[in-house]
Protein backbone atom coordinates (compact mmCIF):
# COMPACT_ATOMS: atom_id res chain seq x y z
CA UNK A 1 0.00 0.00 0.00
CA UNK A 2 1.16 3.52 -0.67
CA UNK A 3 2.72 5.33 2.27
CA UNK A 4 2.58 8.91 0.97
CA UNK A 5 0.02 11.06 -0.80
CA UNK A 6 2.21 11.38 -3.90
CA UNK A 7 2.38 7.61 -4.23
CA UNK A 8 -1.40 7.25 -4.04
CA UNK A 9 -2.05 9.04 -7.33
CA UNK A 10 0.13 6.63 -9.29
CA UNK A 11 -1.37 3.62 -7.52
CA UNK A 12 -5.06 4.54 -7.77
CA UNK A 13 -6.02 1.48 -9.82
CA UNK A 14 -4.76 -0.91 -7.19
CA UNK A 15 -6.59 1.03 -4.48
CA UNK A 16 -9.88 0.87 -6.36
CA UNK A 17 -9.42 -2.85 -7.00
CA UNK A 18 -8.56 -3.61 -3.39
CA UNK A 19 -11.41 -1.52 -2.02
CA UNK A 20 -13.97 -3.06 -4.37
CA UNK A 21 -12.74 -6.57 -3.48
CA UNK A 22 -13.12 -5.82 0.23
CA UNK A 23 -16.57 -4.33 -0.43
CA UNK A 24 -17.61 -7.49 -2.30
CA UNK A 25 -16.38 -9.69 0.56
CA UNK A 26 -18.25 -7.59 3.12
CA UNK A 27 -21.39 -7.82 0.97
CA UNK A 28 -21.13 -11.61 0.81
CA UNK A 29 -20.04 -12.29 4.40
CA UNK A 30 -22.12 -9.75 6.33
CA UNK A 31 -24.96 -8.52 4.09
CA UNK A 32 -26.25 -11.76 2.60
CA UNK A 33 -24.54 -11.43 -0.78
CA UNK A 34 -26.98 -12.17 -3.58
CA UNK A 35 -29.95 -12.93 -1.31
CA UNK A 36 -32.92 -10.62 -1.37
CA UNK A 37 -36.63 -10.44 -2.18
CA UNK A 38 -37.53 -12.55 -5.23
CA UNK A 39 -33.88 -13.51 -5.84
CA UNK A 40 -34.75 -17.21 -5.81
CA UNK A 41 -37.39 -16.69 -8.53
CA UNK A 42 -35.30 -14.40 -10.72
CA UNK A 43 -31.58 -15.32 -10.56
CA UNK A 44 -30.50 -12.13 -12.35
CA UNK A 45 -32.02 -10.19 -9.47
CA UNK A 46 -29.50 -11.85 -7.14
CA UNK A 47 -26.65 -10.38 -9.17
CA UNK A 48 -28.27 -6.94 -8.98
CA UNK A 49 -28.65 -7.28 -5.20
CA UNK A 50 -25.01 -8.31 -4.86
CA UNK A 51 -23.78 -5.40 -6.98
CA UNK A 52 -26.00 -2.93 -5.11
CA UNK A 53 -24.74 -4.14 -1.71
CA UNK A 54 -21.16 -4.01 -2.94
CA UNK A 55 -21.66 -0.45 -4.24
CA UNK A 56 -23.16 0.69 -0.93
CA UNK A 57 -20.22 -0.73 1.05
CA UNK A 58 -17.71 0.68 -1.47
CA UNK A 59 -19.14 4.19 -1.28
CA UNK A 60 -19.37 3.95 2.51
CA UNK A 61 -15.69 3.04 2.73
CA UNK A 62 -14.74 5.83 0.35
CA UNK A 63 -16.88 8.31 2.27
CA UNK A 64 -15.09 7.47 5.51
CA UNK A 65 -11.70 7.52 3.77
CA UNK A 66 -12.25 10.95 2.26
CA UNK A 67 -13.88 12.43 5.39
CA UNK A 68 -11.06 11.83 7.83
CA UNK A 69 -7.43 12.97 7.61
CA UNK A 70 -4.77 10.42 6.82
CA UNK A 71 -2.80 9.29 9.84
CA UNK A 72 0.91 8.67 9.65
CA UNK A 73 2.26 5.30 10.74
CA UNK A 74 4.09 6.82 13.74
CA UNK A 75 0.78 8.31 14.95
CA UNK A 76 -0.93 4.94 14.62
CA UNK A 77 1.90 3.16 16.45
CA UNK A 78 1.81 5.72 19.27
CA UNK A 79 -1.98 5.33 19.56
CA UNK A 80 -1.60 1.56 19.64
CA UNK A 81 1.12 1.39 22.29
CA UNK A 82 -0.15 4.21 24.49
CA UNK A 83 -3.89 3.51 24.35
CA UNK A 84 -5.05 0.31 22.65
CA UNK A 85 -2.55 -2.14 24.17
CA UNK A 86 -3.12 -1.04 27.80
CA UNK A 87 -6.87 -0.98 27.16
CA UNK A 88 -6.87 -4.51 25.77
CA UNK A 89 -4.85 -5.77 28.73
CA UNK A 90 -7.32 -4.08 31.08
CA UNK A 91 -10.20 -5.75 29.24
CA UNK A 92 -8.57 -9.16 29.68
CA UNK A 93 -7.97 -8.60 33.41
CA UNK A 94 -11.43 -7.14 34.09
CA UNK A 95 -13.12 -9.95 32.14
CA UNK A 96 -11.19 -12.63 34.03
CA UNK A 97 -11.93 -11.06 37.42
CA UNK A 98 -15.62 -10.53 36.62
CA UNK A 99 -16.00 -14.08 35.32
CA UNK A 100 -14.31 -15.56 38.38
CA UNK A 101 -16.37 -13.45 40.79
CA UNK A 102 -19.61 -14.24 38.98
CA UNK A 103 -18.90 -17.98 39.19
CA UNK A 104 -18.03 -17.82 42.91
CA UNK A 105 -20.94 -15.59 43.94
CA UNK A 106 -23.54 -17.29 41.77
CA UNK A 107 -24.29 -14.25 39.59
CA UNK A 108 -25.24 -14.47 35.95
CA UNK A 109 -22.02 -14.58 33.94
CA UNK A 110 -23.53 -12.56 31.12
CA UNK A 111 -24.76 -9.86 33.50
CA UNK A 112 -21.44 -9.69 35.33
CA UNK A 113 -19.46 -9.42 32.11
CA UNK A 114 -21.85 -6.80 30.73
CA UNK A 115 -21.54 -4.76 33.92
CA UNK A 116 -17.76 -5.10 33.99
CA UNK A 117 -17.46 -3.98 30.37
CA UNK A 118 -19.84 -1.08 30.97
CA UNK A 119 -17.69 0.06 33.91
CA UNK A 120 -14.59 -0.29 31.74
CA UNK A 121 -16.18 1.87 29.01
CA UNK A 122 -17.11 4.53 31.57
CA UNK A 123 -13.59 4.48 33.05
CA UNK A 124 -12.06 4.76 29.57
CA UNK A 125 -14.30 7.71 28.69
CA UNK A 126 -13.41 9.42 31.98
CA UNK A 127 -9.69 8.90 31.34
CA UNK A 128 -10.00 10.31 27.81
CA UNK A 129 -11.83 13.34 29.20
CA UNK A 130 -9.20 13.86 31.90
CA UNK A 131 -6.43 13.65 29.31
CA UNK A 132 -8.22 16.16 27.07
CA UNK A 133 -8.67 18.59 29.97
CA UNK A 134 -4.99 18.37 30.91
CA UNK A 135 -3.94 18.86 27.27
CA UNK A 136 -6.23 21.89 27.03
CA UNK A 137 -4.69 23.37 30.19
CA UNK A 138 -1.20 22.88 28.77
CA UNK A 139 -2.16 24.66 25.55
CA UNK A 140 -3.98 27.64 27.14
CA UNK A 141 -0.80 29.68 27.89
CA UNK A 142 0.42 29.14 24.33
CA UNK A 143 -2.89 30.34 22.89
CA UNK A 144 -2.97 33.38 25.19
CA UNK A 145 0.63 34.32 24.25
CA UNK A 146 -0.08 34.05 20.54
CA UNK A 147 -3.29 36.10 20.92
CA UNK A 148 -1.36 38.79 22.83
CA UNK A 149 1.36 38.81 20.19
CA UNK A 150 -1.25 39.18 17.45
CA UNK A 151 -2.83 42.19 19.19
CA UNK A 152 0.53 43.95 19.68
Amino acid sequence: MASAASEGAADGGRLVGLTSTIAALVAVLFLGGWQGPLASSYPLLGLIYFLAKTAVVYFGVMWVRFSFPRLRIDQLNAFNWKFLTPLSLAVVVVTAVADKLAAQMGFSRAGALLGANALLVLATMWLIGAYARSARRRLEPVVEESAAAAQA
